[in-house]
C-alpha cells in the first residue's frame, strides 16, 4: 500500500492459486483522525478473480506505530 501526501492511495496484491495468478488492486483516500488511519476505497479493480475491493467502502484501523517511512496499523473495520 502506497500512500501519496496529496491523502491517495494505491493498494495492489497478487497471489497464485492452482496456477492462476489472481489480482486486485485499488485506489483511494486516506486521513488520520485521532490516531486511526481511515481509508475509502474510490476505485477497485481485479483479474482473475471477481473478488476485489468494493468502491465506496471505507475502514478504520488503530495506528500502532509510525515513523518517516513506516505506518503500522490495526486491520481494519469496513464501513459502507
Amino acid at each position: 500500500m502506497t500512500f501519496f501526501p496529496d491523502g491517495g492511495f494505491h493498494f495492489t496484491n497478487s497471489f497464485v492459486v492452482s496456477n492462476a495468478t489472481l489480482a486486485f488492486s485499488s485506489d483511494g483516500t486516506w486521513d488520520v483522525r485521532d490516531g486511526f488511519l481511515i481509508t475509502t476505497i474510490t476505485n477497485s479493480i481485479a483479474s482473475g478473480t471477481d473478488e476485489k475491493p468494493q468502491v465506496g467502502k471505507t475502514s478504520r484501523g488503530k495506528i500502532t506505530f509510525i515513523d518517516a517511512h513506516n505506518l503500522c496499523y490495526t486491520d481494519g473495520v469496513y464501513h459502507r
